[in-house]
């Protein structure tokens, strides 16, 4: 990754921000797509992203209590 000439993204020319990366960049509509088909998300819902994230942070949260809650399986 390099140091940006402008603050401003290459191909729609406003401020390059990660809400312009996530939401708005016609660059990324078929990945954002892929993403939304992926885990059901209406993509015309305002937010559908915020949701998106949402529900990947309280996966990885249970998921990392679930493993704390696992018996150790090595012998002592």
């Amino acid at each position: 990754m390099k140091k940006a000439d402008s603050a401003n993204c290459d191909i729609c020319g406003t401020i390059d921000d990660v809400q312009h990366v996530l939401v708005e960049c016609s660059r990324y509509n078929l990945e954002r797509l892929d993403v939304m088909r992926r885990f059901n998300i209406n993509r015309f819902d305002v937010g559908a992203l915020t949701s998106l994230l949402s529900q990947l942070n309280t996966d990885c949260l249970t998921k990392e209590r679930d493993i704390e809650l696992e018996p150790t399986r090595w012998p002592p």
